[in-house]
């Protein structure tokens, strides 16, 4: 497994800055079509757990929602290496995208 990390600076406070990353595992779900199935996410308070499949390969990780970032961490397996930064740049855009 490789380890990934995104860090995203929000200015929205807590409570609305989960309500908009509650929904970025369906959003990549639904950009992604049927090359992400298995979606599983679960929120307690301000952390999220997330697990999914990708082109075949499972991706987990969990979302902490904090006072002024947001932070993605997750395993990818080795398969997943060469596409690392893709991934993490997509989560970043997609976050940037929600919380701005």
């Amino acid at each position: 497994m490789s380890k990934m990390k995104v860090t995203v600076p929000h200015n929205l406070g807590e409570g609305e800055a989960v309500r908009r990353v509650s929904s970025l595992i369906q959003d990549l779900k639904n950009q992604f079509g049927s090359q992400v199935t298995d979606v599983r996410e679960s929120w307690n308070g301000n952390r999220g757990v997330f697990s999914f499949r990708a082109m075949g390969m499972a991706v987990d990780g969990e979302l902490s929602v904090l006072p002024s970032k947001v932070e993605v961490e997750g395993n990818l397996p080795l398969a997943a290496l060469p596409f690392k930064g893709t991934i993490e740049s997509t989560i970043r855009n997609k976050l940037e995208n929600l919380l701005s």
